[in-house]
C-alpha cells in the first residue's frame, strides 16, 4: 500500500451514488451495499435508495421502490453471515435482498415482502448475529429479535423497559461481543449489556455449566445448558442410563452457545424430581458429560 486514494463521484456511479448515505456493509462476494437518505422536501435532494458497488468491476446499480424496495429511505443495512442475504431497515418496516454473486447492468435483484410483527414500529437499526439472527432498533419500541428461524424470540414481545432491563425504549446501536457472548444496546438513557446465547462457534466443550441448580419445575422458567460447542447435541438421562429427553443441533431450544429448555419432557410432563446426566457431543468429535439436580 502506497496511500493511494481511489475517489468515486456521483457523476461516475452514473447517480447511483447517493450523497446522503447512512450506512454501508459488503456481502460475501466482495460488493458493497450502501443504505441512503432519501429527502425530497429539503436540499440537498436525494432519491435515496440502495447503492449497490463491485470495487472489482466497477459496476453500480441502485436498488428502489421500483425494484421492490418497499422504501426508498432506508435506516439501516447488514448481512445475514449464514446466508450472505442483506438485510434492510426502513420506517416502513425490515426486508431482506438476496445476494446475487456477480453485479452487471443486467442484474435484477430479487427482494422479499416486509417481515410480519413490526406494526406500528419504525425500525431505526438492523443489527445481524453470528447465528443469523437480526436485532430490530426501534424508535421507541425497544428492541425485537426477529430469530434464524423466523420466529420471533419472546414471542414478539422483544426488550423493552417494561419486560426487561432495558434502560430506555429508545434504542441507538448495538453491537456484539461475540466470543463473550453479550450485546451492548445504546441508549438515551446509559449502556445496557445483555448476555446472548448466540455467539461464534466454540472450539471446546470445558465450559459446560447447567443452571439453575437445583431446577424447581413450575418455579424457575427454564433450565440453560451453557458453554456448547458450535453444532451439539445433548442427551439427559437417568442415572441408570437411561435416556429421557434430547436435543439435536438443530432443536428450536438449541440457540448454539445454550440449550434454554421449559423443563418439559415430550410428554408435556415436567422432568421428575432426582439427579440426571447430560451426554453432550458435537459433529467435531467433542464430548462432555454434566450433571443437573431437579428438586
Amino acid at each position: 500500500p502506497d496511500g493511494t486514494m481511489r475517489k468515486y463521484s456521483v457523476e461516475e456511479s452514473g447517480n447511483k451514488l447517493q450523497i446522503l448515505a447512512r450506512e454501508m456493509v459488503f456481502d460475501r462476494y466482495g460488493k458493497l451495499w450502501i443504505a441512503n437518505q432519501a429527502r425530497q422536501s429539503d436540499i440537498p435532494r436525494t432519491d435515496g435508495g440502495i447503492t449497490v458497488f463491485d470495487p472489482n468491476s466497477g459496476e453500480w446499480a441502485l436498488i428502489s421502490t421500483l425494484d421492490g424496495l418497499i422504501n426508498n429511505d432506508v435506516n439501516s443495512i447488514d448481512m445475514d453471515p449464514l446466508t450472505g442475504n442483506i438485510w434492510v431497515a426502513t420506517p416502513t418496516g425490515v426486508q431482506m435482498i438476496r445476494t446475487p454473486s456477480t453485479l452487471t447492468s443486467a442484474t435484477e435483484f430479487s427482494l422479499n415482502p416486509p417481515i410480519d410483527g413490526l406494526s406500528g414500529m419504525i425500525p431505526k437499526k438492523v443489527r445481524i448475529d453470528p447465528k443469523g439472527n437480526k436485532w430490530i432498533l426501534t424508535q421507541s419500541q425497544g428492541v425485537h429479535i426477529y430469530l434464524a428461524n423466523n420466529r420471533w424470540f419472546n414471542e414478539g414481545s422483544g426488550l423493552t423497559r417494561e419486560n426487561s432491563g432495558l434502560l430506555d425504549n429508545v434504542a441507538y446501536d448495538l453491537a456484539f461481543d461475540t466470543e463473550k457472548g453479550y450485546a451492548y444496546i445504546l441508549t438515551p438513557s446509559g449502556l445496557n449489556r445483555y448476555e446472548i446465547a448466540w455467539t461464534e462457534p466454540r472450539s471446546t466443550l470445558d465450559e459446560i455449566s447447567v443452571f439453575p441448580q437445583p431446577y424447581r419445575p413450575g418455579i424457575d422458567t427454564y433450565i440453560a445448558i451453557d458453554g456448547l460447542a458450535d453444532q451439539s447435541q445433548v442427551k439427559i438421562s437417568t442415572l441408570d442410563g437411561r435416556v429421557i429427553k434430547q436435543f439435536s443441533a438443530n432443536a428450536p431450544e438449541n440457540k448454539g452457545k445454550q440449550i434454554v429448555w421449559d423443563g418439559r419432557l415430550d410428554n408435556g410432563q415436567y422432568i421428575p424430581r432426582g439427579v440426571y446426566l447430560l451426554f453432550i457431543s458435537n459433529v467435531g468429535g467433542l464430548k462432555s458429560t454434566a450433571k443437573m439436580a431437579v428438586e
